[in-house]
């Protein structure tokens, strides 16, 4: 298991619950540059993205990128994103569902290869150009709304 990732006030928590537990397989690397990022996507079994408090889960799309499995807490924005995607969703606040999603990686049971190619496919389908667009659409229509009630 490795940690990565700016210590955002729960490090010390999770390290606790880790030696608690004893997991010493378990590693924070705190941040890291993009190649050993990349290095680390690339020889996972699967990613984890455990934030709560995310309005895009980029760790979600570079999980997909390389082709990897995803388990993510159910927040708004990964179950939307889960919507045209295909990923485990964990209930945030339970330490048993984010258990079992494991082991449903662990074991084979997810996910197939047409999930992992659809989740590469979707994520590599994004470019600035089509978000720009999106956003442009979207304030012309607020601001006919706003001028035509």
């Amino acid at each position: 298991c490795v940690l990565s990732g700016a210590d955002k006030g729960m490090l010390g928590h999770i390290t606790n619950r880790i030696e608690k537990l004893g997991l010493r397989k378990c590693l924070y690397v705190g941040l890291v540059p993009q190649e050993e990022l990349l290095w680390l996507y690339k020889h996972c079994a699967c990613v984890l993205a455990l934030g709560i408090y995310e309005s895009s889960c980029l760790p979600i799309k570079e999980a997909a990128v390389v082709r990897k499995p995803i388990i993510a807490a159910d927040i708004e924005p990964n179950v939307e994103l889960n919507e045209s995607m295909s990923f485990l969703l964990f209930e945030r606040n339970s330490p048993d569902s984010l258990a079992h999603r494991i082991v449903q990686i662990a074991t084979n049971v997810y996910p197939s290869s047409d999930e992992i190619e659809r989740n590469s496919a979707v994520v590599r389908s994004y470019s600035w150009n089509k978000l720009g667009e999106q956003y442009l659409q979207l304030f012309r229509r607020t601001y006919e709304k706003t001028i035509r009630p």
